[in-house]
């Protein structure tokens, strides 16, 4: 289905839009994520002390159950919620099930 255009647009103008589309654009370039993934395989076989991945954090007790925990240059806090802790952040738990899904 094509969009109607403006009708202000002008006189000469033909009443659809041949270039615009109703189908949305993908949200996962698949071809950009397969090529990296083989350049990476590439490199890997190439280079395998690469394929180490070393995550750190530091938390810290801020008060109570609230605690604030710091990896690389991002800093992110966490609660308990009512009655143990305060309710003033995601929960340990809650950042979890959203690790899942990202």
């Amino acid at each position: 289905m094509r969009r109607r255009r403006n009708a202000r647009s002008g006189g000469n103008t033909p009443p659809y839009d041949s270039d615009v589309s109703d189908e949305p654009a993908p949200l996962i370039d698949r071809e950009r994520i397969r090529k990296q993934h083989e350049e990476r395989k590439q490199e890997f076989r190439l280079h395998p002390e690469r394929a180490k991945i070393l995550q750190r954090a530091t938390v810290h007790i801020v008060q109570n159950y609230r605690k604030e925990a710091r990896t690389a240059s991002f800093t992110f806090a966490s609660d308990e919620h009512a009655p143990v802790g305060d309710g003033t952040a995601p929960s340990p738990l809650q950042y979890f099930v959203a690790a899942v899904g990202l």
